[in-house]
């Protein structure tokens, strides 16, 4: 199993930081499992979060995560898939992350509750 090894991290202008994680680890003889984990958190020394939460919620818990990953990679071929695996995310997600509105968008998010029901079957009419 391949080791977690931190290999960047950022804090964006919207106050996300922006943390890739490196979980590469041999598949088979020359072949690797590329895969990067990349986690979006909020950066806890702004006060401003604190505006779209309960008090009773902690922050430390509200997080975003992508894994990117890619299987049957060469040895010679890590570092190119590992950049290519980045550019991809950089060009598509990222300006949406990096968006003024996204962090109350994952606040609300996590904070909305999914309610369930229960639905009677309506078959037979009985």
């Amino acid at each position: 199993m391949g080791s977690l090894k931190l290999i960047h991290t950022h804090t964006l202008a919207n106050g996300l930081k922006v943390s890739i994680y490196d979980l590469t680890r041999v598949y088979f003889g020359d072949y690797h499992h590329v895969k990067l984990k990349i986690i979006c958190s909020l950066d806890h020394d702004a006060t401003d979060w604190q505006q779209h939460c309960p008090e009773s919620v902690d922050l430390r818990s509200i997080s975003y995560s992508r894994i990117l990953e890619k299987m049957g990679v060469s040895s010679e071929e890590i570092d190119s898939v590992r950049k290519s695996l980045l550019g991809d995310f950089t060009r598509n997600s990222l300006p949406y992350i990096a968006s003024a509105d996204f962090p109350g968008k994952l606040i609300r998010n996590k904070l909305s509750c999914k309610k369930s029901f229960v639905r009677k079957y309506q078959g037979s009419g009985s």
